[in-house]
């Protein structure tokens, strides 16, 4: 299966113009043409590629309204996008965001809790986890999760977050807790900058250039599934094969569950002529999703 199946221009046209859309930024434009590939075609590798943009359209959506102070917009967005993606932590955890600026304290714990069964390593996540721990009125569990976010994130561990911890140590909450979200913030803006970058690269065939973007990325959220199955994309596209299985590995080190980075393993193990593990993979992952697209015609390949 070539990687243009999965990133790139189809012989769909709404697809076309919804990918086109996508890469100049214009998500919501995007949004319609997706839907229209949705309802019209029934090739499956360009279903799952609608659907993957449509969902992406959403969630950039959700971070944009986020950014801009527009919380229930960001809400509508980002809970569409995790209908399609129910396994991404970073959606999850962005959701919790939005509903705690609305005071929904509540709401927003679950949120970054599910965040943190898919990814217990998040960072940003462990952090609000204790911001939110602190205004449910469990001060000293959330003291305690504020303290161990930069041991699983060492982007967050700055000046600025090792002063805020001792301001808050003096009793200053309110000025701690503007500290400690300001510099979670920065570190996901900076790292949404460079995927933004690398998707639409990789959109484009332009593989080595998308890679150097998702490192960049790698180098402020390691901990990320899906950034490390975008990156292993990247590396299957330069035909680095093996250290593409590695970063899909890592993927499934994250999130055991995340069904994409197991397929794409897969096609990364035939194209480093490891048929027989690839094969074994197919097979497990059809056991748990039967219906799963091109796996079973991707078995048949790796069985060849």
């Amino acid at each position: 299966m070539a990687l243009f199946e999965w990133f790139g221009f189809t012989k769909n046209k709404a697809y076309d113009r919804g990918i086109t859309a996508f890469d100049e930024g214009r998500f919501a434009d995007a949004i319609a043409p997706f839907e229209e590939c949705l309802g019209t075609t029934e090739d499956p590798a360009t279903r799952r590629l609608a659907g993957f943009y449509l969902s992406e359209c959403y969630a950039n959506l959700g971070h944009s309204a986020l950014k801009a102070g527009s919380y229930e917009r960001a809400i509508g967005h980002l809970e569409t996008a995790l209908q399609r993606h129910p396994n991404y932590a970073d959606l999850h955890y962005s959701l919790g965001v939005a509903l705690r600026k609305l005071g929904r304290i509540d709401d927003a714990a679950l949120c970054v809790k599910r965040a943190l069964n898919i990814n217990p390593r998040y960072g940003s996540a462990i952090l609000m986890e204790g911001i939110l721990l602190i205004e449910l009125g469990r001060e000293a569990e959330g003291i305690e999760r504020i303290e161990a976010a930069a041991e699983s994130d060492q982007s967050l561990d700055s000046e600025r977050y090792r002063s805020a911890l001792i301001i808050l140590a003096n009793g200053d909450r309110e000025l701690a807790i503007g500290m400690l979200e300001s510099i979670s913030n920065d570190s996901l803006e900076e790292s949404k900058r460079h995927v933004e970058a690398g998707d639409s690269l990789l959109g484009n065939g332009k593989f080595d250039l998308a890679a150097s973007a998702y490192l960049k990325a790698l180098a402020i959220t390691p901990s990320f599934a899906d950034l490390r199955c975008k990156y292993g994309l990247a590396l299957l596209g330069m035909g680095r094969a093996q250290d593409a299985v590695r970063e899909f590995e890592s993927a499934l080190e994250i999130n055991p569950d995340y069904t994409d980075a197991e397929f794409h393993r897969s096609r990364a193990l035939i194209a480093a002529n490891r048929r027989q593990e690839a094969a074994d993979s197919l097979q497990v992952l059809l056991g748990k999703h039967p219906d799963y697209p091109e796996a079973a015609d991707l078995l048949r390949i790796a069985s060849s």
